[in-house]
């Protein structure tokens, strides 16, 4: 009787110390760490900021004075458009130019169009777009003497294991922008300069949001909403 009585103790320790120990295990499961990407993460800027590597303005500093009116054209398009990865890189090689004291003037072809019909003297003016199409084109908006041109040879981002990285809880995330530049004198079309510059730059990245930074819900914003062809 005494000896069953010890094990029925026993076992009753036992299924004890088993609730407890699954109980603990449920807490420390429970509070691991869980990694949320942030939008300054995302690989859109982190793209952008690979962009501004590239120091357009300290590169055309060089080459012609500060103050200068400049021309930022793409060696690929006939005209400036709204696609996502361009204006992108256009934006940020405009601020490069702006920071570094010249004066970028506007070429994108729907923002002339307004700046047309805005500044046909006191009286708002009905400007056909795209501005091509129209067939009074004569405005007194400033030209350029030097124009800025470049054309994407490459860009993208790359993430790599971190040498040394024991825990392997990081990854080194390596983005690279890589364009022809040119810069001309308008008055002739003399190239004064013509060069591919590279922008690199690199960041650390925890393993647990590789994957959440592919899948990031970010896109860049569709210029054709809500108009949509019937």
């Amino acid at each position: 009787m005494i000896r069953s009585l010890i094990y029925r103790k026993q076992y009753l320790i036992k299924n004890i110390s088993i609730c407890v120990l699954a109980t603990f295990v449920f807490i420390v499961e429970g509070c691991s760490v869980i990694y949320i990407p942030k939008f300054e993460s995302s690989n859109q800027m982190f793209i952008e900021q690979t962009v501004d590597k590239l120091n357009l303005g300290g590169v055309v500093k060089k080459v012609i004075p500060v103050g200068s009116r400049v021309a930022l054209v793409s060696m690929e398009l006939n005209t400036t458009g709204d696609r996502p990865f361009f204006a992108a890189i256009e934006d940020q090689l405009i601020q490069s130019l702006y920071s570094e004291g010249f004066i970028p003037l506007e070429r994108d072809e729907n923002l002339l169009g307004r700046l047309v019909a805005e500044n046909k003297g006191t009286a708002y003016t009905v400007i056909r777009l795209p501005l091509r199409d129209s067939v009074d084109q004569k405005t007194s908006l400033m030209s350029a003497p030097f124009i800025v041109t470049y054309r994407v040879l490459e860009c993208g981002l790359i993430y790599r294991d971190l040498p040394g990285d024991k825990q392997q809880s990081l990854r080194s995330r390596e983005g690279l922008v890589k364009l022809h530049i040119r810069i001309e004198k308008c008055s002739t079309g003399e190239i004064i300069y013509a060069r591919n510059a590279t922008g690199y730059f690199t960041d650390k990245i925890r393993v647990e949001l590789v994957g959440d930074l592919k899948d990031f819900h970010y896109a860049y914003f569709p210029y054709d909403y809500p108009v949509q062809p019937k």
